[in-house]
């Protein structure tokens, strides 16, 4: 019984692998920027017989744009370059997000995703580099988004919310502190230099 089991179990394995090598492969790149904007380089690999099934529509980048936008509804893209490789099967897309990220009540900047059963993983310590595997049965695509998140990013972690919906966040008010110190400075050094002046020209 238990050689039937374990028979049963490796074919239903094997089954998923070959299934999992048959389908279309999605890549979504995001580096975040320190304003919260993403530029993301979508990349698609093709099986075979899938290329020569959609070359029609991927030589329509009018169409892939359209495909990304309806992927993307709530926010604006822009800035979109195509590049095609038949040898590989592939193509890649790069387009920036205007607000991608979202700002909480504490300040922190926020990557929401849609799926509960988002598996997030840390892939790279110095980089700040975060990794999403999902698989689309609809689609039949198997989904890979990376984000590499500032490099002056504080405080990253991986949390839900009250949904269960995970999310990504980590804290840039150290930089705005930063930038407010020397507009600060900057707008005190014209001061004192105005009134300098004035001091100068009135002795005059």
């Amino acid at each position: 019984m238990k050689k039937i089991l374990l028979l049963f179990i490796g074919l239903i394995c094997l089954y998923f692998s070959v299934q999992s090598q048959d389908m279309i492969k999605e890549t979504y790149n995001y580096k975040i920027s320190e304003n919260g904007d993403a530029t993301v380089v979508f990349s698609r690999t093709y099986t075979a017989a899938e290329w020569q099934q959609s070359l029609s529509f991927i030589s329509n980048e009018g169409l892939l744009i359209t495909g990304l936008k309806r992927i993307f509804p709530k926010y604006f893209l822009e800035d979109f370059k195509f590049t095609k490789n038949e040898e590989q099967r592939s193509f890649n897309m790069s387009f920036v997000i205007r607000g991608f990220c979202e700002t909480d009540k504490k300040g922190n900047i926020i990557i929401k995703f849609m799926s509960k059963d988002a598996d997030i993983k840390k892939i790279s310590e110095e980089d700040n580099k975060f990794m999403s595997v999902e698989t689309n049965i609809l689609y039949n695509t198997l989904e890979t988004h990376i984000f590499e998140l500032p490099k002056n990013a504080k405080n990253v972690s991986v949390e839900k919310d009250s949904f269960g919906y995970p999310y990504i966040k980590f804290d840039m008010s150290h930089l705005y502190i930063k930038n407010y110190f020397w507009l600060f400075s900057g707008v005190l050094s014209l001061i004192i230099g105005s009134v300098f002046l004035f001091f100068i020209m009135k002795k005059k």
